[in-house]
């Protein structure tokens, strides 16, 4: 189980944009798949977890990063 005080926003921007690396403009759809396993694995916080990257991952499609997140 994942604990999702110990995940900071940067984190999550951080992944969003590993995904959208790797999948393009399916990386929200893949962000999907990854959280339903996490429900179906009985893991809500896994699953939120995922559902929040695949927000950032959406929105680094729609609108481009808003900063350097890789140096941040």
């Amino acid at each position: 189980m994942i604990s999702n005080e110990s995940v900071q926003p940067i984190d999550i921007w951080r992944s969003a944009k590993l995904m959208v690396d790797k999948h393009g403009d399916m990386a929200p759809v893949e962000c999907a798949i990854k959280a339903d396993a996490f429900l179906e694995d009985g893991d809500p916080d896994g699953q939120r977890l995922w559902i929040a990257i695949r927000r950032a991952a959406k929105s680094l499609i729609e609108n481009g990063p808003l900063t350097d997140i890789d140096n941040a």
